[in-house]
């Protein structure tokens, strides 16, 4: 199984009057993730399911991803994607759920995707990986998604995915 960690682009700020969870992208994340997801597409990433945080800027993002793949059919929300899930709880229904599938882009937020990453990596969350807005993780399961069980293949940030579009 390969799976692909990206994280959204730029959100609207913080502000009392809009909820996290409805925080949509700028017109520059917009813009950012549509030249990170040709990008993508220039890698010939090849993605069977899409699968996203619930909240509004995550969907956008994979929404742009899924449409220059080619695969806007197959996007699934997960509460498991979401900035405070616990990195163990998306394994889990990773492995129940998802485990016959090839190639997975997963969407996301920080500090979660970075936690998510280093359990794959190195079954702790004691030393995360940081994701730029944008930024892009390849890796890649040799069996059953666990912790410890991924290899890292490349972590592109989106000005790398520029040079690739």
């Amino acid at each position: 199984m390969k799976l692909y960690l990206l994280r959204h682009a730029e959100a609207v700020p913080r502000e009392d009057s809009i909820p996290d969870c409805d925080r949509a992208l700028t017109s520059d994340g917009m813009e950012t993730m549509k030249t990170v997801a040709l990008g993508m597409r220039a890698l010939k990433i090849k993605v069977d399911l899409v699968l996203t945080s619930p909240l509004v800027r995550a969907r956008q993002t994979a929404e742009i991803a899924a449409v220059a793949l080619g695969v806007k059919s197959k996007i699934t929300l997960t509460k498991n994607l979401a900035p405070d899930a616990d990195p163990e709880s998306f394994i889990a229904e990773l492995a129940l759920k998802h485990c016959s599938i090839k190639n997975i882009l997963l969407v996301g937020h920080e500090p979660h995707l970075g936690r998510l990453a280093s359990v794959l990596l190195t079954g702790t969350t004691d030393l995360p990986v940081i994701f730029k807005k944008g930024g892009l993780m390849a890796l890649k399961l040799d069996s059953k998604p666990c912790k410890q069980g991924a290899t890292l293949k490349w972590f592109l940030t989106p000005r790398q995915m520029r040079l690739h579009k």
